[in-house]
Formats: C-alpha cells, sequence, structure tokens
C-alpha cells in the first residue's frame, strides 16, 4: 500500500531526541520500522522552523547539518513554518523577598533593593516589599492579571514555533482528498513512539 507519513520536527525533536544519542535519527527508516508491512513510504512530510540563534548561536548552524541530511532521502519533503523568538511577561515562583533571612551555607538578610551579582556578566537580583495582589489587581500596566497572590511579574525570553501544526493538517488534507488511492499515517514521536493511520481508501 503506497503511504504517506506526516512528521512534526519539533515534536519528534523535543519529544523524544533531545538529550539522546540518537539525534542523528533517519525518519524513513523509523517509520518503516513502525508501520505494517504492506505500507510503502511514497513520502514522508517532515514539517519545522528554522530556529533563532539569539539565545543560543550555534543552533541554526546544528538544525541545518541536519536537515541538509534530511533532504538526501528521496522520501523526505521538509515544510518550513516560523520560530519566534520573543519575551513574554510570567509570574515568578520564588524570589529572595527583603528583610526575610535566606538560609545559605552563611545566612543572610538582604535589604531592598538591586544587588549586583558578580560574574563575568553585569547582572543585579532584585530584592523588593511584594504586596498582596489578591484584589485581582493588574500587573504591571499591560493587562496581565496576577494569577496568585503575591506574584512578582518578570520579563523572560522565551522562543515559540509556529505553523507547523497548522501545515501538518492542512497538507494531511489537501493529500486526502487529491489522492484517495493512498493511506495517511501521522507519526507522533514521544518517549514511546507510535504512529496512527489517519485515512486509508475505504474509510
Amino acid at each position: 500500500m503506497r503511504t504517506r507519513v506526516y512528521v512534526d520536527g519539533f515534536n519528534l525533536y523535543y519529544g523524544a531526541l533531545k538529550g539522546t544519542p540518537f539525534r542523528w535519527l533517519d525518519p524513513v527508516k523509523l517509520t518503516a520500522l513502525l508501520l505494517p508491512r504492506e505500507c510503502t513510504i511514497d513520502r514522508l512530510c517532515y514539517f519545522t522552523a528554522r530556529v533563532s540563534g539569539k539565545l543560543d548561536p550555534q543552533a541554526p548552524a546544528r538544525q541545518q547539518l541536519y536537515l541538509k541530511a534530511l533532504v538526501t532521502l528521496p522520501e523526505v519533503e521538509i515544510h518550513y513554518g516560523r520560530f519566534l523568538a520573543k519575551t513574554a511577561w510570567r509570574p515568578l515562583a520564588n524570589l529572595p523577598v527583603a528583610g526575610r533571612r535566606i538560609d545559605a551555607p552563611r545566612p543572610v538578610t538582604l535589604p531592598e533593593g538591586d544587588h549586583r551579582v558578580l560574574g563575568d556578566r553585569l547582572q543585579t537580583l532584585p530584592v523588593g516589599v511584594y504586596p498582596d495582589r489578591r484584589g485581582g489587581r493588574e500587573g504591571s500596566g499591560r493587562g496581565i492579571k496576577i494569577p496568585i497572590p503575591d506574584a512578582v511579574i518578570a520579563e523572560f525570553h522565551t522562543m515559540e514555533e509556529k505553523g507547523s501544526d497548522v501545515n501538518l493538517a492542512a497538507h494531511l488534507l489537501n493529500d486526502a482528498w487529491k489522492d484517495l488511492s493512498m493511506q495517511q499515517w501521522s507519526c507522533r514521536m514521544t518517549r514511546t513512539w507510535w504512529c496512527r493511520s489517519v485515512w486509508s481508501p475505504g474509510s
């Protein structure tokens, strides 16, 4: 049976490969092992986005090396979404509070203010007296409600991939109505691998 496979690349990497020795995985070989024997992979559609080097300058080069290897496989077709590097405001779960003792090897009590952190980079540790915000007060003038009492809002760097899941679903549906003789499998790559048939002739 002629079969087409759809893989979310970020789901594959973060759900199963990161931190393992299998980051050079051949997805065609893997899905061939997972699918029924009568399936012949016609195409493997791999959905990803080009990562940002804002936090890790070497990340784009590492990703590009893997993508170059993928395109040498005749069955693989790569589809790109967008990778968004941005900042977001989130409540902190733990932050030193002025006047409270910190139980360190040499206990200290920090006064209110910004305290310089020693090291190669110029950093400061904000220590303050934080009011109770149980009344549903807005935080930082940005229209963000404080979800927990005494929460402190801070701005964080965050990375977000956009478009892969939507692109995958759109291509899957479009391929299905154009070629009704083809079987389709969507592979969810987590620590426990599995594939699921999403369309087959007669279904």
